[in-house]
């Protein structure tokens, strides 16, 4: 088995996947989006005053 990712862009995308799903074909894992990071965090300390 592969395990991949896919970012759903348009909201029909996920009836989409829940008809093969629902043909045992695949199975998903829904999960809360990646936390964005701020911009603030990520050059704290890079950038000078």
């Amino acid at each position: 088995m592969n395990t991949i990712t896919v970012e759903l862009i348009n909201s029909k995308s996920m009836q989409l996947l829940q008809d093969p799903e629902a043909m045992h074909i695949i199975h998903l894992h829904l999960s809360e989006a990646t936390p964005k990071i701020k911009l603030s965090d990520k050059y704290r300390g890079i950038l000078s005053k």
